[in-house]
C-alpha cells in the first residue's frame, strides 16, 4: 500500500513539473488542459510520447482489397491500363509475391520520410534505418504495398523516387533480395525494385514509405 502511494505521489510530482515547464515555455493553460476533455488529443499525445517525440503526418491512405491482383498477367494488364510500366526485377518480385498467402483486407496510413528525417543526416544501412524508425512509431509496410501503391499513385510528380520500407522479397537462389520502388522517370510511371541487402548504404535524402502505427 505504501509503495503504491509513493508511486502515485511520484507520478503526480512529475506531472506537476511538466505543467510548470510547459507554462514557462509559453503554452497557455487552456491548451495544457485540452487533453483532459478531448479523447482524440489524449490519443495523439500518448502516441507522440510513445514514439519518442515524433508525430508523423499521414502522406497517403492505402486500402487493400479495392484492387484484386491474383496473377501476374492480370497485374500487367492493370499496369498497362493505368499507363504504368514495370521492370524485369519488379516482375520477379511480383511473381514471388503472388505465391504467398493473400492477407485479409486492411487499411494503412502511409508516411513519406527520408533517411535524414528518421535520424541519420549522414545516411545509414537498412537495418539501422528500420530499427530507428520502429522506435519512432513507424512499421514496415506489407510486401503487397508496392504494386497497389503504383496503381493508385498516378499523380506522382516527375522525377520522384520512393522506396517501400518492407521485409525484402527473395528473388533468386543466390540470396538476392529486393524492395519495391515507385518512380516517375523520364519515360513515365514505373514499378521497379532496389537491392534489399542489409549491406546497402542509403544516402540521407533517400525517401522511404512507411506504415504509421495506429
Amino acid at each position: 500500500m505504501a509503495k503504491s502511494i509513493a508511486s502515485l505521489a511520484q507520478s503526480l510530482g512529475t506531472a506537476a513539473k511538466l505543467f510548470r515547464l510547459l507554462r514557462k515555455d509559453g503554452l497557455p493553460d487552456e491548451a495544457i488542459h485540452l487533453p483532459i476533455d478531448d479523447s482524440e488529443m489524449r490519443r495523439r499525445l500518448v502516441r507522440f510520447w510513445a514514439n519518442g517525440g515524433h508525430e508523423w503526418l499521414v502522406w497517403r491512405r492505402l486500402k487493400f482489397g479495392t484492387v484484386e491482383l491474383p496473377t501476374m498477367a492480370e497485374y500487367s494488364s492493370a499496369l498497362e491500363a493505368a499507363n504504368c510500366q514495370s521492370s524485369s526485377c519488379a516482375d520477379s518480385l511480383f511473381w514471388r509475391l503472388v505465391q504467398t498467402v493473400v492477407e485479409p483486407q486492411t487499411e494503412l496510413d502511409l508516411v513519406d520520410a527520408t533517411v535524414e528525417e528518421i535520424g541519420f543526416p549522414q545516411g545509414a544501412h537498412r537495418g539501422e534505418i528500420y530499427a530507428r524508425a520502429k522506435r519512432q512509431g513507424l512499421d514496415l509496410c506489407p510486401q503487397k504495398t508496392g504494386p497497389q501503391l503504383r496503381l493508385e499513385y498516378l499523380d506522382q510528380p516527375a522525377g520522384e523516387l520512393l522506396h517501400v520500407a518492407m521485409e525484402p522479397i527473395a528473388i533468386g537462389q543466390d540470396g538476392e533480395h529486393g524492395v519495391w520502388c515507385i518512380e516517375h522517370g523520364k519515360d513515365g510511371l514505373w514499378l521497379d525494385s532496389a537491392d534489399g541487402s542489409v549491406l546497402v548504404f542509403w544516402p540521407a535524402d533517400t525517401r522511404w514509405i512507411w506504415c504509421r502505427r495506429r
